[in-house]
């Protein structure tokens, strides 16, 4: 892994081996760490952010229009940047980030906007250094738009991490692109998807639980459930987290 940071002691030792035994001995790294190096763990080979699928949970096409993503998304979706942008209006699907839809759902209740029908549903995009969604935002997204929600957690260029499917019993870890464990309360992450930026055993701020047991659906994956920050620790690091993706 051709980055400054894991070229130094102990990590080249542990990852030349290059087993799992040898993962699980590398130490976490604190988020607040990654922040401010976060140019050492940039491995120059690696190939810059790429347009990410939507992911949609649907079979079929919808017309998707995404409001304001951090990251590349595939030409099919459209891109805006304002919630007030008339392509909103006409979506069958909406996604961004849950500021971002917190900001809309607050202009469809107060009368100041007036959606369209959307046939499919909303997805909310999470990650590190994201705002999370919580019971009452679901509710208040439901009121707003008539349409159930779905979470997305993306990685720092927008790599699919985890997904809720329509059971809505938590997030489905994508395990060739992460892998998360519990250190005490708190999510740790290993991201090998985003090979510009990739991470190990990287604490994210987020407390959770991983549910091992089989969903509803039929999947078998481990899911992340019951997400919330870490203790008084702050929504987002935007600038920050702004530059590590570009």
């Amino acid at each position: 892994m051709a980055t400054p940071y894991y070229s130094q002691a102990p990590y080249a030792g542990l990852l030349r081996q290059g087993s799992e035994a040898a993962l699980r001995q590398v130490p976490t790294i604190e988020l607040a760490e990654f922040y401010a190096r976060f140019r050492e763990f940039e491995n120059p080979g690696g190939e810059a952010a790429q347009a990410q699928p939507i992911g949609s949970v649907w079979k079929g096409s919808a017309r998707t229009v995404a409001i304001s993503p951090w990251f590349h998304l595939e030409p099919e979706v459209e891109i805006v940047t304002e919630c007030t942008a008339p392509e909103v209006r006409e979506a069958e699907c909406l996604a961004s980030s849950v500021d971002v839809l917190r900001e809309l759902a607050a202009l469809v209740l107060d009368r100041r906007l007036v959606p369209g029908k959307l046939r499919y549903g909303v997805i909310a995009f999470i990650g590190v250094g994201r705002p999370l969604m919580n019971a009452r935002d679901r509710d208040r997204f439901w009121r707003a738009f008539q349409a159930p929600v779905f979470e997305q957690f993306r990685g720092f260029h927008g790599e699919l991490l985890a997904w809720e499917c329509e059971r809505h019993h938590g997030l489905h870890v994508e395990p060739e692109s992460a892998s998360f464990e519990r250190q005490e309360d708190e999510l740790v992450m290993t991201s090998m998807g985003n090979l510009r930026y990739p991470v190990l055993r990287l604490t994210t701020g987020i407390a959770g639980v991983i549910e091992e047991n089989g969903c509803g659906c039929g999947s078998t994956t481990p899911r992340l459930s019951r997400l919330r920050l870490v203790g008084n620790r702050p929504d987002a690091m935007m600038a920050v987290g702004k530059r590590v993706i570009t």
